[in-house]
Parts: structure tokens; C-alpha cells; sequence
């Protein structure tokens, strides 16, 4: 029952977002888009509808999400860290492999800690060839939730300003953290 009130209720939200990509380097047309879990909700309109794979929790709390962001466009792919993570990755890398296109990752997801970047971004660079773009976002108007994460949630109808870096290819998750941290985070 919740689901069905809460699911059109956060599409309605998402929707009503007004994304801006301040700065949009030359991208290629296959890479790995990563960000941080703080930021999954304010990009999610700035990226829908480009059949982008996002790689989502295999938990119930993931079901939701993972439904979401089907009917918003993305491709999505079940897996994380904790539960089925490693097949989700090669899955995601055989998939880009013969199709190329984009995936987006949480960096420090599912379970943090937070800004810490986890190892599969650089996995994805060293199977696929392709470069990662680091994105964070950036609203005037929103909250943030208690959590690890810290996870921001713009208000309806907020400006949500995205910030891409250019495209590289990172050895190490630590190159990753530090491309974060240029593009700058919070309200």
C-alpha cells in the first residue's frame, strides 16, 4: 500500500526538479558516471531518460528505487557491495563492452562511509577502457536526511546546478575522491 502512494509521489517530486549542468566537458559517448549517495537523488531527473545503467541495491529498499528509476529511463542492474555486487559489475562490463553507452555508480554506497570511494569504478575503467565523469549537484532550496549519507533532498521545483569533471581514467579510488571534492558538494 505504500508503495503505491509513495512511488508516484517521488516520481511527481523528481519531475518537478529543474536540472542545469554547469560545466559539460567533451564527453565520449560510453564512460562511468560517479557520484556520491548524497547526491543519487538530485542528479536522478538531470540523467533520466538517456537509458543510463545504474547499478541498484538487491535489498528491499532497493525495490523502490530500482522500480523508480525504470519508469524515469535508466537501465537498471541489482547488486551491491553486500549482495551480488561482483556479478552486477561484470554484467555491467560485458554489457558496456558490446554496447557501450554510460552506467552510473554510487561511489560510496550502499553502506558508506561517506566520500570514502569503493573499488568498482576503477574495476569498470580497467575491463571497459572507458573514462569515469564525476558529477556532484548542488541545490539552494532542500534538506538533508540523518544517515550516513547524508543524502540531499532539493525541494519541488529547486534549481539542482550539476557539476561534471572531465573524463579520466583513474588507477585508483583515491583519484576518484579527489575529482569529487573539486566539483564541490552540498546546499
Amino acid at each position: 500500500m505504500i508503495r503505491k502512494i509513495l512511488l508516484p509521489a517521488a516520481l511527481a517530486w523528481v519531475r518537478t526538479l529543474r536540472p542545469r549542468i554547469d560545466f559539460i566537458p567533451p564527453l565520449p559517448t560510453s564512460g562511468i558516471l560517479v557520484l556520491w549517495h548524497a547526491d543519487m537523488l538530485p542528479c536522478l531527473r538531470a540523467f533520466a531518460g538517456r537509458k543510463m545503467r545504474v547499478l541498484i541495491s538487491s535489498s528491499s529498499d532497493g525495490d523502490l528505487g530500482a522500480e523508480a528509476a525504470r519508469r524515469l529511463g535508466y537501465r537498471v542492474v541489482r547488486g551491491s557491495s553486500s549482495r551480488g555486487g561482483v556479478s552486477a559489475l561484470k554484467r555491467i562490463a560485458r554489457e558496456m563492452n558490446t554496447d557501450g553507452g554510460w552506467v552510473a555508480l554510487v561511489a560510496d554506497g550502499p553502506r558508506g562511509p561517506r566520500g570514502i570511494c569503493k573499488p568498482g569504478a576503477v574495476w569498470l575503467v580497467q575491463q571497459t577502457g572507458f573514462p569515469v565523469v564525476c558529477a556532484t549537484a548542488k541545490a539552494r532550496f532542500g534538506f538533508t536526511l540523518a544517515g550516513w549519507a547524508k543524502v540531499r533532498i532539493p525541494l519541488p521545483f529547486a534549481r539542482v546546478n550539476i557539476c561534471l569533471s572531465e573524463p579520466f581514467y583513474p588507477e585508483s579510488p583515491i583519484e576518484i575522491e579527489k575529482a569529487m571534492q573539486k566539483t564541490g558538494i552540498g546546499f
